[in-house]
């Protein structure tokens, strides 16, 4: 099990107002694979996860989708690092679902935090 360094948050500046085009970034070892985590407070704001071996997220326009963010709703968002390979000898043994907004440190490091306010 490698486990990877912190990412660093880089953008948006915590307490940023963002919105659909606004871009997340971090600074992370190449080739790790992230978990974007957005995560709301605000009741009907919906939470977004987002895996990827990229360094940034822009935020699309959902809302032909019927997706929509409450204006002013807020957010803390977070980047951690999956580790490169994983023994199934360490995986949890649960059918019980692990829910979104949960992590597990089995599975990944700690993560650094901001938060954000939608348009």
């Amino acid at each position: 099990l490698a486990l990877r360094a912190i990412p660093s948050l880089v953008e948006p500046l915590d307490g940023a107002t963002i919105g659909p085009g606004a871009r997340f970034a971090w600074s992370s070892e190449p080739g790790a694979v992230h978990v974007l985590a957005l995560v709301s407070s605000t009741t009907g704001a919906p939470d977004v996860h987002v895996t990827t071996t990229a360094q940034t997220f822009d935020v699309p326009d959902l809302s032909a989708l019927g997706v929509t963010v409450p204006t002013g709703a807020a957010y803390a968002w977070s980047v951690r690092t999956q580790p490169t390979t994983v023994d199934g000898r360490l995986a949890p043994i649960s059918t019980t679902p692990i829910a979104p907004s949960v992590s597990s440190s089995s599975w990944s490091t700690q993560s650094a935090t901001r938060t954000a306010t939608a348009l």
